[in-house]
């Protein structure tokens, strides 16, 4: 079910915040007529402009659209805005109160007691970046943060910084969360999306198992030079992962 865009939250009840980052908070809410719970992503002008965020609303309403039913990636139920007023001494002005409308993801901690089901869920992690590319779209802030687990199964959620692409087309924007992000962009040159995936892949490699066999493979990903990168399907038909 899909709500049509919305002018207002009055059909929501509120229970509690879920969390807050650079550009939104997340609350968790009530469907009131469904009884339906759902995540609330709300985004700030704390840091981001009226213009930003309406950027960023159309960026990932463009992106959750196109990721509609793909296994693994959080779901778009909805989404609208509400306009505010906001006094000053110096001026009033009106203000667009952007949100999106997520279904909720019960997480747990990953059970990395276990290598074999750690690999499995960073093997799904792979398969799902997979198909978003094939799909044209890049996610450009892959960290442990924005992969949340139910299950043992990694879900993919925070396309803000999202892109659609054929995968062909350099970017310039840095974009990303340290130390996930590749040496390329760091030192502010253009870049190809997609093996700039693959290095932030190899540091979430590092993170969920750290052997010799996942360095081996880490240190292919994130290689300084992007084109001497594995692409990710090289990654994906790696023995190890079928060990």
């Amino acid at each position: 079910m899909l709500y049509p865009e919305l002018s207002s939250l009055d059909d929501f009840e509120f229970i509690k915040n879920l969390g807050s980052g650079y550009s939104s908070t997340v609350d968790l809410y009530r469907h009131i007529q469904s009884d339906r719970i759902v995540a609330m992503k709300k985004l700030s002008t704390k840091n981001l402009t009226q213009s930003e965020c309406r950027k960023t609303y159309d960026t990932e309403i463009t992106i959750l659209t196109k990721l509609r039913g793909c296994s693994n990636v959080v779901q778009l139920i909805g989404f609208g805005f509400y306009t505010t007023t906001e006094i000053s001494t110096r001026r009033t002005r009106t203000l667009n109160n952007y949100f999106l409308i997520l279904e909720y993801i019960d997480a747990q901690p990953l059970d990395k007691s276990s290598e074999r089901i750690t690999k499995q869920f960073y093997y799904k992690l792979l398969l799902t970046l997979q198909r978003i590319h094939e799909l044209g779209v890049v996610h450009r802030d892959l960290n442990l943060n924005n992969v949340l687990v139910q299950n043992n199964e990694p879900i993919l959620i925070d396309f803000a910084f999202g892109a659609v692409t054929n995968g062909k087309q350099k970017f310039t924007e840095f974009y990303g969360t340290k130390p996930y992000v590749a040496p390329e962009i760091v030192d502010g040159q253009s870049y190809l999306p997609y093996p700039t995936e693959v290095y932030s892949l190899g540091v979430i490699l590092l993170e969920l198992i750290n052997n010799e066999d996942s360095k081996e493979i880490a240190a292919q990903m994130m290689q300084q030079n992007p084109y001497k990168r594995p692409n990710l399907e090289d990654v994906i038909a790696h023995p190890w992962f079928q060990s």
